[in-house]
């Protein structure tokens, strides 16, 4: 679940439970398909499993103030072509 694939990512049980553990609603958790879902938001997921699934654990984005859609996209495929270059992954 930590790289933001497999089974549990899909589990809808277990994310309902987690809604109501965290008091948001279902649906941020489910509906990630949503086409109504924030650009920024499917971004920032985006980016959060590039760096889940490429074992990055530190990364000072904040420091680099609010990103767009498009630049969260852009550095998600920056990682994942560096890691590629680098260990022949994906």
């Amino acid at each position: 679940m930590l790289s933001g694939d497999g089974p549990l990512t899909t589990d809808s049980k277990l994310l309902t439970e987690l809604a109501a553990v965290f008091e948001v609603d279902p649906s941020f958790l489910l509906d990630w398909d949503d086409p109504q879902l924030p650009a920024r938001i499917l971004a920032q997921r985006e980016l959060v499993q590039t760096l889940r699934r490429n074992k990055l654990t530190r990364v000072a984005a904040r420091s680099l103030g609010p990103l767009t859609p498009e630049s969260l996209q852009a550095i998600s495929q920056m990682i994942d072509s560096q890691m590629a270059r680098d260990f022949g992954s994906e």
